[in-house]
């Protein structure tokens, strides 16, 4: 199938239309891109299989097989898409993961220190403080943030948009952070209201994706400068960290964790601790013992 980016663009409308995350639609975009200049079939649907075959064994099989899935259901009629879909192979078993490891604290804070780039260390400050994920931090814009004068000094509100345009308003009473803060909506320059984004030159660049991919490589050399293996610990284990810290601090309560990531249930919750012997319905049932709901 030859490169068409009108056909490219009318499927980035549809995926706008759905509600994947920004990040996942990026990644479907991609590999449809990656389809087009695919070798070309005679079958389409055999097109469809080889590609899914080639991908199945990389790291993002999965997504690739989602991702053609996704554009079979925009291309086709629904009837003719399900019979097109059911014919595809399946990939059964995920690409597995590195295992991280939970860092203390003081590890943590050594990591961040090891970043030499100002903006990426506020985001991991950032990400350490609020437990947030890096898209939510990476999309703060300068209304998002609110300097609360109090008798004990000054407290900076932050409102973060997670996963289902959920809104999320967390403290931060760090006085380092919060005069970082101060002093980088002073000296800089917002791009379109973000807070963190660096100005394009491209128009139609993912800059939310590409500061995210920038950010990445930065902490890994941070991880590295600071003695830990890279691929150990990412971006994302900052709240996972977070979550762990909230759970050991409120007398191993997940409820309290899950409250504190803002997890729609309690099972996610549970996928972030380390505790191999967490089970939520033995939670739910020790909770009941011993309150007699």
């Amino acid at each position: 199938m030859k490169f068409d980016k009108v056909e490219l663009i009318l499927f980035e409308e549809y995926l706008k239309k759905t509600d994947l995350s920004d990040s996942t639609r990026q990644r479907y975009i991609r590999f449809v891109q990656m389809f087009f200049n695919f070798p070309k079939y005679s079958d389409e649907e055999e097109q469809f299989r080889e590609f899914i075959i080639k991908h199945a064994q990389k790291k993002r099989g999965r997504m690739a097989y989602y991702a053609i899935r996704k554009y079979i259901q925009y291309k086709y009629s629904i009837i003719r898409a399900e019979k097109i879909i059911k014919r595809l192979p399946k990939i059964k078993n995920k690409t597995p993961r590195n295992k991280t490891i939970y860092l203390n604290r003081k590890d943590r804070e050594n990591i961040i220190n090891c970043i030499h780039d100002e903006r990426c260390k506020l985001i991991a400050r950032l990400q350490e403080r609020l437990g947030a994920r890096t898209s939510d931090v990476l999309r703060l814009r300068t209304n998002d943030f609110r300097f609360i004068p109090t008798l004990n000094g000054v407290v900076l509100e932050v409102t973060l948009t997670t996963k289902g345009d959920k809104t999320i308003i967390r403290p931060i009473y760090d006085t380092l952070l919060v005069k970082s803060m101060e002093q980088w909506l002073l000296n800089h320059e917002p791009f379109e209201n973000y807070v963190f984004i660096r100005q394009r030159k491209k128009k139609e660049d993912n800059f939310l994706f590409n500061e995210y991919k920038y950010y990445r490589k930065i902490l890994k050399e941070a991880i590295e400068d600071a003695g830990f293996e890279k691929n150990k610990f990412s971006t994302h284990d900052f709240r996972r960290c977070f979550v762990q810290d909230i759970y050991e601090q409120e007398g191993k309560d997940p409820y309290s964790a899950q409250l504190a990531a803002g997890h729609s249930d309690v099972s996610t919750t549970m996928r972030y601790l380390r505790s191999k012997n967490i089970n939520a319905n033995k939670i739910l049932e020790n909770r009941y013992l011993k309150e007699g709901v």
